[in-house]
């Protein structure tokens, strides 16, 4: 007995269900596919939005420690000098490590 004999021989249901899996079958496997590509495209953009924003962070943080090393008298050579005395590290991106006070 060939496979179309076989085939043949299936009641309507069952060769309804076979053609259904066949052809929606791929297309869902290519649906996930091109999903998941997305999904990673927007990981990367998120990431990238993130690194952003602790740079932002970071540097807002280095004025407001400058401004209030100017506004207690100090020297105008703070400013230049300020990566010295404060450094911001960035370990994981996501977030912002504390400032590290060196006197």
């Amino acid at each position: 007995m060939t496979l179309a004999h076989r085939f043949a021989r299936l009641p309507t249901t069952a060769k309804f269900l076979l053609i259904l899996t066949a052809v929606l079958l791929p297309i869902g496997i290519a649906l996930t596919w091109l999903g998941e590509i997305g999904i990673r495209q927007a990981n990367v953009a998120l990431e990238g939005r993130t690194e952003d924003q602790a740079r932002t962070s970071a540097g807002a943080i280095e004025g407001l420690i400058a401004r209030n090393a100017l506004a207690r008298g100090q020297r105008a050579v703070v400013c230049n000098a300020q990566a010295a005395r404060f450094r911001l590290r960035a370990h994981d991106i996501r977030s912002l490590s504390r400032p590290i006070m060196r006197w």
